[in-house]
């Protein structure tokens, strides 16, 4: 005789996006998902659909074609771009108003991306900007200079500061070359001077500082740099079986620093052993959508961005081709899961199409920012409930849960659903019984609305026009479901304006039926 005791199943979000494993066994992993578009790792636990993006300023880059290059610097913004006429590349900075008039004094001949690294050796805030065509240039916020002295590297792709030298790499004379600069000199470039030039063996795809390393990113292979100056700098290898696939795909955060090989997103982490390197692979469960995205806009035009103050990595891969809403992308989020572990979670993204990606602090504030593809406009990520005024649409499908036996059929009661709005919200939520199985009766869908969330006296939320007293935790939505079936998943749906909300995860009570 089957048991009438109503049972209790809780499930919490988290585990991020899984698409490597099949139906069955996905059934041991309650809380992660089968689909995801635009939700993130939540801060408070969950998964929180994303911010969007407005301009960061209402005037477009003077030009043509797409933004070749943008960095967050001196509070403010360094912007390249290809001249609408004479085709040469002219530099801009500005702090969200107008651009202005070009910084740059030199012709540069219109090339590809620009790369750039931030520094102050003098207690004045630099940057120097490469573009593989030319020499390099630096900007001190009012001076700019072309990096063209004796001994300078040509045409560097990329450059990176590290213990108190300039290093450059991706020059034409030499594509597994690396010349540095003096100490706290970026304009020489001799031997006497304490400048030199090492070589790897293999194309150098980028470089990147590592605490007390720099990371040289080869095609096929990667390396180390440790010493302090032409004395001592010394190379090792740390692997010969694999490489960096996109230049602009390397990101440092939370502690670990972040690139995409051929077999998916990889960190470099220092354990507390000295010189001992780990690499670790963290998009086995999504590793089809990264070949799907390279095969689509291929690794040239990949970019990828931190935003620290969330931990949150975000690789995009666009291409002219594509329009902005089908624009793919993947994000990961580090998170303290339930069991207590540090955990990289993993989700998919659309409706950003970048060129070019950065973002740095300005004061206490974080500044994420992307280039466009189409057209001269830098857009200010995490930042309102559009994108550049488009609804944002969003999608969550939970793996399906067989409640611990695939051969009981459940008679399910009640789905209380746990999320926090942060204002007003609209989803659309949808119990799917047996896979999606069509020849059964499914159960409707139902919507949670809300007219506000949590409203704080500040100058966005003013006495009057904001809800005050909405509780800070979790709220609950209770449905009743009409149906009965092995395994059930949950589907949540939105495109709106509306402010961001949480899903927190959800509890199904049910009574256990007869054996299938």
């Amino acid at each position: 005789m089957p048991s009438e005791r109503l049972q209790k199943k809780t499930t919490i979000a988290e585990g991020g996006l899984v698409e490597t494993l099949d139906v069955l066994s996905l059934t041991k992993f309650p809380g992660r998902l089968a689909v995801s578009n635009n939700y993130e790792v939540g801060l408070s636990g969950g998964y929180r659909r994303i911010d969007g993006y407005v301009k960061y300023s209402t005037t477009e880059v003077s030009g043509t074609g797409a933004i070749l290059g943008a960095a967050v610097f001196n509070s403010g913004v360094v912007v390249a771009r290809e001249h609408a006429s004479s085709g040469n590349t002219e530099v801009f900075f500005g702090t969200g108003s107008s651009w202005g008039s070009k910084i740059n004094s030199d012709t540069r001949t219109a090339q590809g991306k620009h790369r750039f690294w931030r520094y102050n050796w003098n207690g004045t805030e630099s940057i120097i900007g490469c573009d593989g065509g030319q020499y390099a240039f630096k900007y001190d916020g009012s001076t700019y200079t072309v990096l063209n002295g004796t001994g300078s590297p040509a045409n560097p792709k990329f450059v990176t500061e590290f213990k108190d030298h300039m290093f450059f790499a991706g020059y034409s004379a030499n594509s597994s070359g690396i010349i540095f600069s003096a100490p706290a000199d970026e304009t020489k470039f001799l031997t006497i001077d304490g400048g030199g030039e090492i070589i790897v063996g293999d194309e150098i795809m980028n470089i990147h500082v590592f605490r007390d390393m720099l990371i040289i990113f080869c095609k096929h292979s990667l390396h180390k740099l440790t010493g302090s100056s032409m004395f001592d700098f010394k190379v090792e290898p740390i692997t010969e079986r694999l490489g960096c696939l996109a230049s602009d795909s390397i990101v440092e955060l939370g502690g670990e620093l972040l690139f995409l090989a051929p077999d998916g997103i990889r960190t470099i982490a220092a354990t507390e052993k000295i010189g001992d390197i780990e690499l670790a692979s963290l998009t086995r469960d999504i590793q089809k959508r990264i070949s799907d995205c390279l095969s689509v806009s291929g690794s040239s035009n990949v970019v990828a961005v931190g935003v620290r103050t969330k931990n949150h990595y975000r690789m995009f891969c666009p291409t002219s081709s594509i329009s902005v809403p089908d624009a793919a992308g993947i994000i990961l989020g580090l998170r303290k899961n339930s069991q207590g572990q540090l955990v990289w979670e993993a989700g998919a993204l659309t409706g950003f199409k970048p060129s070019v990606v950065d973002s740095d602090f300005v004061g206490d504030d974080e500044l994420v920012i992307h280039g466009s593809l189409d057209d001269g406009f830098i857009f200010k990520q995490e930042s309102g409930n559009t994108f550049n005024g488009a609804n944002i649409p969003s999608s969550m499908n939970f793996v399906d849960d067989d409640f611990g036996d695939d051969t009981i059929r459940k008679v399910f009661h009640r789905l209380h659903m746990f999320y926090k709005p942060e204002g007003p919200i609209s989803l659309t939520v949808k119990a799917i019984l047996d896979y999606g199985d069509e020849s059964i009766s499914q159960p409707l869908s139902f919507t949670i609305t809300s007219g506000g969330g949590i409203g704080y006296y500040s100058s966005s939320s003013l006495y009057g026009t904001a809800t005050y007293g909405t509780p800070t935790g979790a709220i609950q939505k209770h449905q009743h479901l009409i149906g009965s079936g092995i395994a059930l998943s949950l589907q949540i749906l939105s495109e709106d304006t509306n402010p961001s909300h949480s899903i927190q995860g959800y509890q199904t009570e049910f009574v256990i039926g007869d054996r299938r």
